[in-house]
């Protein structure tokens, strides 16, 4: 199947690949929240930019070895981390805002 578009060049995995950018909407993005054995919670969320198919020369969808279509998505990570510090007094300041920092784009809130 060709694949409707401009044809630009895109590196992935080390590696120059051929894709077009699709056009999307967003149907929901939603937020995975995990509470920690020690009262903290942890709520992440992926947000897609854009969407790209791989695909030939020619234009044509390219495939994985299992006969799916193979596709870039440029996203980014959100989190939130709630903290509840009097139930780890071990931690300290340093270590809790140095993990935050580790999840990139996050905000941290103390209960």
């Amino acid at each position: 199947m060709k694949v409707p578009g401009r044809i630009q060049k895109m590196e992935l995995h080390g590696k120059e690949v051929l894709v077009v950018e699709q056009q999307f909407e967003i149907n929901r993005e939603g937020w995975n929240e995990y509470k920690l054995l020690d009262g903290g919670i942890i709520r992440l969320k992926t947000s897609v930019h854009r969407i790209y198919r791989v695909v030939d020369e020619d234009g044509m969808q390219q495939f994985d070895d299992q006969g799916q279509p193979v596709s870039v998505v440029r996203h980014r990570f959100e989190g939130v981390i709630t903290t509840v510090a009097i139930d780890r007094p071990h931690l300290t300041a340093e270590q809790l805002s140095g993990f935050g920092k580790s999840l990139g784009q996050c905000r941290r809130r103390n209960l």
